[in-house]
């Protein structure tokens, strides 16, 4: 409802100018593996986006029919935003003994969205508070005697502030067991 009790409708267009977004990427990767129980993995990235999608708002108009009548804001897609992404990830990998590994990882997400002059979605940019520029796990893998595992997994992962997240940190335990090479129970 609006001013007046007026319903208001929001109406999605198509927009047969609308085309696929484009992406170029550039990544780099390098593993090492100094013995043969432990290796270190990095990763760099960056990514330039064109023609991003976009959810232009367009004039309001009354609409009387059919009833009731109402306020129709129509919402065009659009190509009206382009962007860059860069970061990197750092993964390490130890088989401390036998049945345990130990595995880590951070990563740095960086993202810059901009409006074209012909935009008027001014809230597409907010996207780029949807992931988070901060991630950070431990997991363990142990292989325990008959046919049991215990693995566990903590994670941070920072804050989201387009969604109003605050960063957390997470704990993850499980136990298995496989009675028979075909089944599992955890």
């Amino acid at each position: 409802p609006g001013p007046g009790g007026v319903p208001f409708a929001a109406t999605l267009l198509g927009n047969r100018k609308y085309k696929s977004q484009e992406l170029l990427a550039y990544e780099f990767g390098y593993r090492v593996q100094p013995a043969s129980e432990f290796s270190l993995d990095l990763a760099l990235f960056y990514n330039r986006y064109r023609r991003l999608r976009t959810a232009d708002p367009a004039a309001p108009f009354f609409q009387p029919l059919p009833l009731p009548a109402r306020v129709v804001v129509p919402i065009r897609f659009g190509n009206n935003m382009r962007g860059e992404t860069y970061g990197g990830e750092v993964v390490a990998n130890w088989r401390v003994r036998r049945p345990w590994k130990l595995t880590g990882s951070y990563s740095f997400l960086r993202e810059e969205l901009h409006l074209l002059p012909a935009a008027t979605d001014l809230g597409a940019p907010r996207a780029a508070g949807d992931n988070p520029r901060h991630q950070f796990n431990v997991r363990s893998f142990l292989s325990l005697p008959r046919r049991f595992e215990l693995d566990t997994h903590v994670y941070f992962v920072g804050r989201l502030p387009n969604q109003g997240v605050p960063r957390y940190a997470r704990f993850d335990l499980r136990l298995g067991w496989h009675p028979s090479e075909s089944v599992e129970l955890s």
